[in-house]
């Protein structure tokens, strides 16, 4: 590579030995953090899984949503599917305690669907 007037360029970056250069971690499939653009996936992945959408309660509070939320979400909804979306589009926005629980993640959501007794479904 040819800097100014022609001259070769060097770029070499020393780092003193305690020092170590930036690491990029790799992302992978399951830590990946989702968003609600993934919402319809997720939903079909959970049917096609046979999940039982009346179990939406016990998942919703073990990946991080309150109490509160998952009453209100049921007073406002009609059906199990409903209160389902309803309470993933609330994780996916990661509110509450979602992040404590590992945030909208593959792994979060399968961890809470082994975690309500839905090992088959988390596989």
């Amino acid at each position: 590579m040819k800097g100014k007037e022609g001259e070769p360029t060097n770029h070499v970056h020393v780092y003193p030995e305690d020092v170590k250069p930036p690491q990029v971690p790799l992302p992978t499939t399951t830590s990946k953090p989702l968003d609600i653009s993934d919402l319809s996936y997720i939903i079909s992945k959970l049917k096609e899984c046979k999940f039982d959408p009346g179990q939406w309660e016990d998942l919703c509070l073990d990946i991080g949503l309150y109490e509160v939320t998952i009453s209100t979400i049921r007073s406002d909804r009609n059906t199990a599917n409903d209160c389902l979306r309803s309470c993933l589009v609330k994780w996916l926005n990661r509110v509450e305690d979602v992040d404590k629980k590992g945030g909208a993640t593959w792994e979060s959501l399968e961890n809470g669907l082994i975690n309500i007794g839905q090992k088959p479904v988390a596989e």
